[in-house]
C-alpha cells in the first residue's frame, strides 16, 4: 500500500468520526438546554457548548439571571461534572452608570 491509500483512509475515518462528534456534541447541548429550562418558569436567555478539549461545559447566561443552586447541583448530580465557576461580567456606559453583564457558568466533565 503507498503512502497516498494511507493518507486517504485516514481522511476518511477522520471524516467519519467528525461526522459523529458533530452530532453527539448537538444532541448533548440541546439535552443540557432543556435541562436548564426546566428551573426557569420565564425563557431565558443563555448558550451551552462543549469545548473542543472536552473537559468542560460552558453556559453563557444572556438574561443576567443566576442559575439557581439547585440546578448547579443537579447538573452535577446528573451529568457527574464539578461546577468550577460562574463569572460575572460588569459593564460601565459613558456616564460611569455600571450594569450587570453576562455570566458565565464553568463546569469540569470528570474523568471516569
Amino acid at each position: 500500500m503507498n503512502h497516498d491509500e494511507t493518507g486517504a483512509k485516514l481522511l476518511r475515518k477522520y471524516r467519519s468520526y467528525d461526522i459523529e462528534s458533530f452530532l453527539l456534541r448537538r444532541k448533548l447541548e440541546e439535552e443540557l438546554e432543556n435541562f436548564v429550562y426546566r428551573y426557569f418558569e420565564e425563557p431565558i436567555g443563555f448558550e451551552v457548548f462543549l469545548n473542543d478539549s472536552g473537559k468542560y461545559i460552558v453556559f453563557y447566561d444572556y438574561s443576567r439571571q443566576h442559575f439557581p443552586k439547585q440546578l448547579i447541583d443537579d447538573l452535577c448530580k446528573e451529568y457527574n461534572v464539578t461546577f468550577e465557576s460562574e463569572t460575572v461580567e460588569y459593564c460601565t456606559d459613558y456616564e460611569g452608570n455600571t450594569s450587570k453583564g453576562q455570566i458565565t457558568y464553568l463546569f469540569e466533565i470528570v474523568k471516569d
